[in-house]
């Protein structure tokens, strides 16, 4: 795996941190934590991690309730690097983040079809997700302003995610346990729970 290490970072999902109502300086008890918003806001997240590591980004921090010792924006800060200055490996890099980006949506709808209750809830909850990946690869694949080119690669980077999402399934369940238990993850924790129970990439998603 070879990691993004440089280059802007993102915060992702800033409207899920769950709050907790009680004395701002004391730290969330598990049994607070969890609840069921923030057991979906733990499945959301923990997508957007796993993917994030089994495509070599650098996940800085991830997070489902507020900390009362951190007002930064967002539930988890992923570094994506410099986007690359050859055209091809910069489509890449673009989709890449999409793909990070349509994971939470894929976790959070499960099996539900397209249309049903579950899949709108999903949607809903990855309306932030959804326009940076569109705006990424707007502004990173060169022609993507073509209507048909840019609706394809959407297309691409969503059902690549919902494969990553099929192949994550144990690894994101580990870590949605760490993230009730704990509330949230530094980086050291992140690659110690996600790295070692990552699977091998399935090539048929490397476009």
């Amino acid at each position: 795996m070879t990691e993004k290490r440089t280059g802007h970072s993102t915060w992702m999902c800033p409207s899920h941190l769950a709050v907790i109502h009680r004395d701002k300086s004391a730290v969330a008890l598990p049994n607070e934590i969890q609840t069921p918003d923030t057991k979906k806001t733990a499945v959301h997240e923990s997508a957007h991690v796993v993917v994030a590591r089994l495509l070599g980004f650098l996940v800085e921090s991830v997070r489902i309730v507020e900390d009362p010792n951190d007002h930064t924006p967002g539930a988890a800060k992923i570094t994506w690097g410099e986007p690359p200055s050859d055209a091809r490996l910069r489509q890449k890099w673009a989709g890449d983040v999409a793909r990070v980006c349509f994971a939470g949506l894929y976790a959070m709808a499960g099996d539900a079809p397209e249309g049903s209750r579950e899949w709108a809830y999903a949607e809903d909850a990855a309306v932030e997700d959804t326009a940076f990946a569109m705006h990424t690869l707007i502004k990173n694949v060169d022609g993507c302003r073509l209507r048909r080119r840019f609706y394809r690669l959407v297309q691409e980077a969503r059902d690549d995610a919902a494969e990553l999402i099929r192949q994550t399934v144990d690894v994101r369940g580990c870590l949605v346990e760490e993230l009730l238990r704990t509330g949230g993850l530094p980086l050291d924790r992140i690659n110690a729970v996600v790295d070692p129970l990552l699977p091998p990439r399935d090539p048929s998603c490397s476009r």
